[in-house]
């Protein structure tokens, strides 16, 4: 199980702008379990990855949705063309 009081203060010293390598030195200076802290580390670097992975996919969703109208519009326009060309081609029952 992680130490919450390692995560903490690893993760408070990464919002103050240090990295997480300086945050462990300061707990091994303190005595703490070397391998508590390392796995409070990997604990931290992790959840910092999953967020920049989110909030990179959020960023990315609004141009995936761009993309996708603009699509779905070129083929609407393409769709009804045709249906215009075909309309001029064969004539109704009532032009007959």
């Amino acid at each position: 199980m992680v130490n919450q009081e390692i995560v903490g203060g690893i993760e408070i010293a990464v919002n103050r702008g240090y990295s997480v390598d300086d945050a462990m030195i300061s707990f091994y200076n303190a005595g703490y379990d070397r391998n508590e802290i390392e796995e409070a580390a990997r604990y931290v670097k992790s959840k910092k990855e999953k967020f920049v992975e989110e909030t990179k996919e959020q960023k990315d969703k609004p141009e995936e949705k761009k993309k996708e109208r603009k699509i779905k519009h070129q083929r609407k326009k393409k769709n009804q063309k045709q249906n215009k060309m075909f309309q001029n081609i064969n004539p109704t029952k009532e032009e007959i």
